[in-house]
């Protein structure tokens, strides 16, 4: 045993020291930042054995500390450096996430705009008055701006969310409660997607339930804008998760009740707010419960998905975030959202067969204001009888490209010819990135340069195409010189890709060293570095100018030619 053998030791004459852990439990009347000072009793032993003259152990002197306050103290800082390093890892992702998200709309916006201005500027070169324009060119440019609007409008969602974050930790949100229609209210909300649901081919269906007819509910008084924002939210991720699917249809509707709800016909059961009052207190004659349903036929969220919905900076799973974006705020905020207004939320589920998020909040019944204020949405008084059901909308048309991207910025002011000069001709480009306004955009603009361009749309897809290429046939292969890689992308994203690539390099599967450039909404040094690390030959980070990238290309391009 350990004490036998620190007892040899002092009778051999050595000094020993050790800290010993007693069944006796140590525990005071104490708290510190709502942790109970208690635990163990352990205590610090120290001897060392007395010597005779003739070399012998004749006694052991020794002493015993109680060091069990120090150990909690040790272990109180180590939790709470845990707690502060994960709160920093969740908080980084977050800042990188955010950051992305707001980087490569702005990419794609400055890009738009330039390609507006470059053309504009070519047409004003000339001394006519009247100046023909080709039907293309208007075109193209009318997509530029429509890009440019959806750009700035999931921007616009980014920071909503971070200020909404910002006013729930510092206790800044207040609620506050207008008189509204909430059927008008929610169809006038609805509206706002028109667009987006036009281009991605989707359903959307309206339904007022009978449990809302019945109580022949008119006019409320609720926080109509904090409602909408959850609502908005609910309906984003539902676009977004239903555009790649077979059956593109969502459902929102209105129900209402007396009492609190505990569960949702579609099976919702809602997260417990410890904030509600007792369910067996009096409840107030003008008080009902609005509940409102999102249901669509997106690809579903998997029990373990499940486990971080509505958790502060967090996604279903850290693919979501890559193939579908967003800063992992909306749910959390939503939650908080319902929440402050007497609510919840909750959300069912099974993969592959869509979702069904639904919350509900308190309001009061009230008349229809005498002087009505048109900032309380509610624009006409309406029977929601008449309009139970309603299709808001059914996309006839074919589904457009989708209007989220990232990539460069700024001719502006400049002439083609300036960046003609910067590239060589019959320079081949691949340029790998998963998001198809960005191929469109940047192959354009790179083209206009003077490169032809190849695209793939993930890693995988950029590697067969380094395998028909002259790097891995040097005789028969494609011409190719370098390759623009983004970094986040589904199925194979930019790092592993490059990885790839030098592995196959070190085998002697490509003959020659492949010039990969990263280009990246990931701003960070550390993730400029890891980068660097995977094998990337340099990094540009979005937003960029073409006339920054045109030279950066050529500099690699030189670098590394045989």
């Amino acid at each position: 045993m350990f004490t036998d053998q620190e007892w040899a030791k002092l009778t051999a004459g050595e000094p020993v020291h050790f800290e010993l852990r007693l069944k006796r439990p140590f525990s005071t009347d104490e708290t510190l930042d709502g942790e109970n000072v208690s635990g163990d009793t352990v205590v610090l032993a120290a001897a060392y054995a007395e010597k005779s003259e003739a070399g012998t152990v004749k006694g052991v002197l020794g002493c015993l500390t109680d060091i069990s306050r120090q150990k909690w103290a040790e272990g109180f800082q180590a939790r709470r450096t845990d707690e502060a390093i994960e709160l920093k890892r969740q908080q980084e992702n977050f800042m990188d996430m955010t950051s992305h998200e707001a980087r490569n709309p702005l990419s794609a916006i400055t890009l738009c705009a330039e390609s507006i201005l470059t053309t504009l500027k070519e047409l004003l070169d000339t001394d006519e008055d009247i100046i023909h324009v080709a039907k293309d060119t208007v075109e193209t440019h009318h997509e530029g701006a429509e890009i440019i609007m959806a750009c700035a409008q999931h921007q616009k969602r980014i920071i909503d969310d971070v200020l909404t974050l910002s006013k729930l930790d510092s206790g800044l949100l207040v609620i506050c409660r207008i008189e509204v229609q909430p059927v008008e209210t929610i169809k006038q909300a609805l509206n706002m997607f028109s667009s987006e649901l036009i281009k991605s081919d989707i359903r959307l269906d309206y339904e007022t339930l009978p449990t809302y007819l019945a109580l022949n509910i008119d006019w409320v008084r609720l926080d109509s804008g904090r409602l909408l924002q959850v609502l908005i939210n609910l309906l984003t991720n539902a676009i977004k998760f239903t555009a790649s699917s077979a059956t593109r249809e969502i459902v929102v509707s209105l129900g209402a009740s007396l009492d609190r709800p505990t569960n949702f016909s579609e099976g919702v059961k809602y997260l417990v707010n410890p904030n509600t009052k007792d369910p067996a207190s009096p409840r107030a004659d003008d008080e009902v419960y609005l509940t409102i349903a999102v249901k669509d036929t997106g690809r579903g969220i998997t029990p373990d998905e499940m486990k971080g919905l509505f958790q502060r900076f967090q996604q279903a799973s850290p693919k979501t975030h890559i193939k579908y974006g967003g800063s992992g705020l909306g749910l959390f905020i939503s939650r908080e959202l319902a929440s402050r207004q007497g609510g919840q939320i909750g959300v069912a589920s099974e993969s592959g067969r869509g979702s069904t998020f639904a919350f509900y909040v308190m309001a009061q019944r009230c008349g229809q204001p005498t002087a009505h204020d048109p900032d309380h949405n509610a624009i006409s008084k309406v029977d929601p009888r008449k309009r139970s059901k309603a299709s808001i909308l059914t996309a006839a048309a074919t589904a457009e490209e989708e209007m989220q991207s990232h990539v460069t910025h700024e001719l502006a002011s400049r002439k083609a010819g300036e960046l003609e000069d910067l590239a060589t001709t019959e320079l081949h480009l691949l340029v790998v990135e998963d998001n198809i306004v960005n191929q469109k955009v940047m192959s354009k603009q790179l083209e206009r340069a003077g490169y032809i361009v190849a695209v793939a749309n993930h890693g995988y897809e950029a590697l067969e195409h380094v395998r028909k290429s002259r790097f891995a046939d040097s005789t028969n292969g494609l011409p190719l010189h370098i390759v623009l890689c983004d970094v986040e992308m589904p199925v194979l994203d930019g790092l592993g890709f490059v990885r790839l690539i030098r592995e196959m390099e070190a085998k002697g599967s490509l003959n020659e060293h492949i010039p990969v450039i990263a280009v990246t909404a990931n701003a960070r040094a550390e993730q400029q570095a890891a980068a660097l690390e995977a094998g990337m030959d340099s990094v540009v980070t979005k937003p960029f100018r073409m006339l920054e990238l045109l030279p950066e290309l050529e500099r690699v391009r030189k670098l590394h030619a045989p």
